[in-house]
């Protein structure tokens, strides 16, 4: 049985195992070709997309997202490879034949927090430990305290939330739309204090300098593993590189705490992941067309043709570098 709602599709099947798999439906353009996607509900901040389903009730939703009408694509993107969709669902629907094509995403880069922070810290460059004591002395100088502050929900909730807000309304991500004071980050802002801080899974770090706050980096933890969902800071102290100093002094916190997890850093390409890091983990992308006209033509226009052209333009610039 199949309900529908203006917000929820639902399928309901006999001796199935249960499942969710959120999906944002969203009209867009192949080159002026309109087409309807779905696709899994991530936002700039996701980690990682992942569904608690196994292989039988895998089985039951594929069948059901091919029967199901007001799709051309299917994208299932930041699907980590231990995870349920990518083990369980992509096979599933490949098995009843769903041209697709498989691209990775972003690394999420990743450090071991069981090793302690000496033997992690020895191993990074000397380059790294001369630029974390030049911007440690160049705030001594500037500033009488430099405070660390680890918060869990102790104290006013709402003027840790507001702090995060203006930290993020002021910081260079303003112009990309996603800061805390526009109404739907902020609505995901207030849903993780609401769900995740009565559970002690939301955790808040900030930097004071001088009882300023100066930076702040926003983590979820959960079984042993810290995953940074959004890091913010003040421009006013941007010579005094305060993301930087937080970011190692709360790295240094929590490998010394003992966890058996990784801390996790999120998906992209910024250069300070790459002298922090020990390992990133690829994130796969899969997008899949619907048994349709429009979707069978979408497939041959960015599986085939799209490929072919590229590859040509390659041999060509190869040809004339020769």
């Amino acid at each position: 049985m199949r309900a529908e709602g203006r917000e929820v599709t639902y399928w309901q099947v006999e001796g199935a195992s249960p499942a969710v798999l959120p999906l944002v439906e969203e009209g867009r353009r192949w080159h002026g070709l309109p087409y309807r996607q779905w696709r899994t509900a991530t936002i700039p901040d996701t980690q990682f997309a992942d569904a608690p389903l196994d292989a039988d009730a895998a089985t039951h939703m594929a069948k059901a997202l091919v029967e199901t009408p007001g799709w051309d694509v299917l994208q299932l993107d930041h699907l980590p490879e231990a995870g349920s969709l990518h083990r369980h669902l992509v096979p599933a629907l490949k098995d009843l034949g769903l041209a697709g094509i498989q691209t990775t995403g972003d690394g999420n880069a990743w450090v071991d927090l069981s090793q302690g922070w000496d033997a992690y810290y020895a191993t990074r460059s000397r380059r790294l430990k001369k630029g974390n004591n030049h911007i440690r002395n160049r705030l001594e100088r500037a500033f009488e305290r430099i405070e660390v502050h680890r918060w869990e929900g102790e104290g006013d909730r709402e003027a840790m939330f507001q702090r995060l807000v203006r930290l993020s309304a002021a910081s260079w991500k303003r112009e990309t739309g996603l800061t805390f004071d526009r109404p739907a980050p902020q609505a995901f802002l207030r849903a993780l204090f609401e769900h995740f801080l009565p559970r002690g899974e939301l955790v808040v770090w900030w930097l004071a300098l001088d009882g300023e706050p100066a930076a702040a980096e926003l983590q979820l933890r959960r079984g042993g593993h810290v995953y940074a969902l959004r890091a913010d800071y003040d421009p006013r102290f941007e010579p005094y590189s305060p993301g930087t100093y937080l970011f190692w002094r709360l790295l240094q916190a929590l490998l010394e705490e003992g966890l058996e997890g990784r801390y996790w850093m999120g998906p992209g390409e910024n250069p300070y992941k790459t002298r922090w890091l020990q390992g990133r983990e690829i994130l796969q992308r899969y997008r899949f067309y619907r048994r349709s006209l429009r979707g069978r033509l979408l497939y041959t226009l960015e599986g085939r043709i799209k490929p072919w052209l590229k590859e040509r333009m390659k041999r060509n610039d190869d040809g004339e570098a020769r």
